[in-house]
């Protein structure tokens, strides 16, 4: 059951907590406690929260801390080309992501302008909504030099700069190794 189809198509359940099984939806709610009480001990039913805008992406970057701590970011040094120069900057590999992102100053750093045929889109994540625009930007992994897809994010005083999965996952089989804290990238 392709759950996004249906949502595509019934615009009523937009903002809805929808609860269904592998074969059809069971109940559209209000609330994750409705949803949750309707399928608690229940097996093979799913939540999905619903998007209240379809066009918007949504970033749900939760970090919830264990009992047994390591505090290991998984940061690797990539090259982003310019005009002029290379510039390297650590950045999270976000398995998570579907794209990558970088910050706005960053991006002005390498070069990037707001243009008039640039489309403003919206993330929606756990602190609010924050305008992007999508660009198409140079990279280098360790000796491989790609064209990715990113989110150039609008909001001045946002930090992140990561790398997600369009493009970058495809050439590269990626290793998280926490314990030695280190992040091996295979080209495929």
């Amino acid at each position: 059951m392709n759950i996004i189809k249906i949502i595509e198509k019934d615009k009523s359940l937009l903002g809805k907590v929808l609860i269904f099984n592998k074969d059809k939806l069971i109940k559209v709610v209000d609330s994750y406690n409705e949803a949750f009480a309707i399928a608690n001990n229940k097996k093979n039913l799913h939540i999905f929260k619903a998007p209240k805008n379809i066009l918007a992406t949504r970033i749900l970057p939760l970090r919830v801390k264990s009992f047994k701590k390591h505090p290991w970011t998984p940061l690797y040094p990539i090259a982003f080309f310019n005009s002029d120069n290379i510039i390297t900057e650590n950045c999270l590999v976000d398995s998570g992501a579907d794209i990558s992102a970088i910050n706005y100053q960053f991006g002005l750093g390498i070069g990037l302008t707001c243009e008039p045929h640039d489309y403003i889109f919206q993330i929606e994540g756990m602190g609010g909504l924050c305008d992007y625009i999508l660009k198409n930007i140079k990279i280098k992994i360790d000796d491989t030099a790609l064209q990715i897809p990113v989110a150039w994010l609008q909001d001045k005083s946002s930090s992140d700069m990561i790398i997600g999965r369009e493009v970058v996952f495809d050439e590269f089989n990626i290793e998280f190794k926490q314990k030695s804290e280190t992040i091996i990238f295979n080209k495929v």
